[in-house]
């Protein structure tokens, strides 16, 4: 019998060496070199004039920017740093001693943003000539916003935002994105920052204050209590106000004119108003009477006006008015103190402007993006959306775009549906659905055609149920889509792929350095989130184009295929690359070799 040999575990020691340990050669810069060239970004980058720096060529500049993700850096300067130092990057770079986060800073903030934008343009349309990688019409164009989230007030057109994840306000930018997503693949499009108009910031303000003084405005004279809040914080008053809900009380109104504050009363059913004998009205035969009214046309802005005295007990008379369209659809019901036609209509006109959303807000930013995106070749035919973007006017524009069938989104429970001629909550609607269980999938689908209050087309809404394993309702939801010929389970699946866009964020922050910028330019801002997004669409590519790739996450893929060891050596005007077995065993596929 064979003596064991006393083994005792040896002990470990850390000391400081007299040099640092040099960068072994990976393929990362190699590959991303060889889809620059297969792309044709050098060319797209000479035909938009962007210039070098420092005697560095400025396509060497976008692939180290590119490299953010398999270098893993956190900044500029350590990018800068880990690009001087990789052998990869000197074999093919004729000044790599050059590169430092000044020549970096220079490039980024050199070039239009206009610039910036038509190189990701090229790049994702010369992308749709792969034929493993092009769109398809059954794919999804998605829209969506995310925070990116920074430090540094001087830092150009930062501003306070909302993070809706950790739901706090924190100083950062607004990213609006189109992405692209099908049964195999997904990548960004394109992107815009959305910056905050005046009203946008004091809306962003007002809500922080009720948030902190816990208000809550569907509670009756709340509104006193904010206007309060905001006035001991040194916020100044407002000059116009829009009332509602349970705030449309004598108190309230009182309240506003002691203060000199317009206000605009926006009259529901549960408004309490009353004939001038003391008898409350029924608020839809208040509408009818009224309609039959004398009635003030406004041609410059398409409106019908329809008056009646009203009262408000403990407040008084006040003018009833309903408005409607020059076709007449009705635009809203309203309570305003009594005055001439001029005072009515100017705030008439402040409620639709504030209602009709600002030039640089996220829908009107939205719909710019799709609209690129099928500028460059994108073939889908379904565009989606969360519930937010469910917007009458959005949506009609969104599928006057060539190429667009239909909008889907998610449905808002609140919304009003016109069903049997008369308006009802969509959420009081689950229990009048028949629901079939879909074939090999823990799901319930309902569907109905219907039109949607203040859209003028019929729509197709859709109950869904979520089933557990032992068929219990785990969860449930209701979509919309414009085409009422769509099947149910194709406006399911497609939304389904909605939350493609979400993963492309979170990569993109994860592994692809998407937020990881400390520019305080706005173009050299831009020029980072670009360089994001052609990273994550090379990366992307490369998935797609090999077989071997497609089960490997991105990070995978970064950390296994592009963080790979190599041997590189010079060969005249050509780099030959040394492989392993064992690596060639798990990728060889991706790699002509011989």
């Amino acid at each position: 019998m064979k003596k064991k040999k006393n083994f005792s575990r040896p002990s470990i020691k850390f000391v400081i060496g007299n040099k640092d340990i040099e960068e072994v050669p990976h393929l990362n810069s190699l590959i991303l070199r060889e889809m620059i060239q297969q792309l044709g970004l050098d060319e797209m980058i000479k035909h938009l004039n962007i210039d070098k720096h420092h005697g560095v060529e400025a396509q060497d500049l976008i692939l180290i920017l590119m490299l953010f993700s398999s270098y893993g850096a956190r900044s500029i300067n350590e990018l800068a740093e880990k690009a001087k130092s990789d052998p990869t990057l000197a074999k093919m770079l004729e000044d790599i001693e050059g590169i430092n986060n000044k020549v970096f800073h220079y490039f980024e903030q050199n070039n239009d943003i206009q610039t910036y934008q038509n190189l990701l343009d090229q790049a994702i349309r010369s992308a749709q000539d792969i034929k493993k990688f092009s769109s398809k019409k059954a794919g999804i164009i998605a829209i969506d916003d995310s925070p990116l989230i920074k430090t540094g007030k001087e830092m150009e057109g930062i501003e306070v935002i909302y993070d809706h994840v950790d739901k706090r306000y924190v100083m950062g930018y607004v990213l609006m994105a189109a992405s692209y997503a099908d049964d195999d693949k997904f990548y960004g499009l394109n992107f815009e920052f959305r910056f905050s108009s005046e009203e946008d910031r004091a809306k962003s303000l007002e809500k922080k204050v009720k948030q902190e003084e816990k208000i809550d405005l569907r509670k009756k004279d709340s509104l006193v209590q904010l206007l309060d809040a905001q006035l001991t914080r040194g916020i100044a008053r407002p000059d116009f106000i829009e009332v509602c809900g349970q705030n449309l009380s004598s108190q309230t109104l009182l309240y506003l004119d002691q203060q000199a504050i317009e206000w605009l009363g926006i009259a529901s059913s549960r408004t309490a108003l009353a004939n001038t004998t003391g008898k409350k009205w029924d608020f839809e035969d208040l509408k009818k009477k009224t309609c039959l009214n004398h009635s003030d046309v406004v041609e410059v802005m398409g409106w019908v006006l329809h008056c009646k005295k009203v009262v408000i007990e403990g407040y008084g008379e006040v003018d009833f008015c309903v408005v409607l369209s020059m076709n007449g659809a009705e635009l809203g019901c309203f309570v305003m103190k009594k005055a001439s036609l001029e005072v009515k209509t100017t705030l008439l006109e402040k409620h639709f402007d504030r209602m009709a959303p600002a030039d640089n807000n996220k829908l009107t930013i939205a719909l710019g993006l799709v609209q690129r995106a099928k500028d460059v070749g994108i073939l889908a035919e379904t565009v989606v959306a969360d519930a937010w973007f469910m917007v009458p006017w959005f949506v009609a524009e969104v599928i006057k775009i060539d190429g667009v069938e239909r909008f889907i989104s998610r449905l808002k429970s609140n919304t009003v549906l016109l069903w049997n001629s008369e308006e009802v909550c969509v959420k009081d609607l689950w229990s009048q659905m028949t629901f079939k269980k879909v074939k090999n999938k823990n799901m319930k689908i309902a569907c109905i055609n219907v039109q949607m209050k203040n859209y003028g087309e019929m729509v197709r809404v859709v109950f869904v149920q979520e089933l557990d394993k032992i068929g219990r309702v785990k969860g449930k939801y209701i979509l919309v889509c414009t085409d009422t010929e769509y099947a149910p389970l194709m406006i399911v699946h497609d939304y389904k792929k909605r939350w493609k866009i979400e993963c492309f964020f979170r990569e993109g922050k994860q592994r692809f350095g998407l937020d990881n910028f400390h520019v305080r330019n706005l173009k050299a801002i831009h020029c980072h989130v670009t360089c994001s997004f052609l990273s994550f669409l090379m990366l992307a590519c490369i998935k797609q184009k090999h077989e071997v790739l497609k089960d490997f996450t991105f990070g995978q893929i970064i950390d296994s295929f592009l963080n790979a060891l190599t041997s590189i050596t010079m060969k005249r005007n050509s780099i030959s690359v040394e492989l392993t077995p064992k690596f060639l065993g798990l990728f060889g596929d991706v790699f002509n070799t011989g």
